[in-house]
């Protein structure tokens, strides 16, 4: 569900003006949605790309060269 509404979210704001977003952020949430947006980078073969973006420094990829 999370998801969804991240690619849903991603695609409206690509085609239109969110001139009536609204967002209510309870503290639990911000967290999970995190962790989703990183699982959908993760799961379609993105990681090396969500990890540069967010700054985070892949020492498996490291220790192999």
């Amino acid at each position: 569900m999370i998801a969804r509404s991240l690619v849903a979210w991603i695609n409206d704001g690509s085609h239109s003006i969110p001139d009536d977003l609204y967002i209510d952020s309870y503290t639990d949430a911000v967290p999970k949605y995190k962790e989703v947006f990183r699982e959908m980078f993760y799961k379609s073969g993105h990681k090396a790309h969500y990890n540069m973006m967010m700054g985070i420094e892949d020492t498996a990829e490291i220790e192999q060269v």
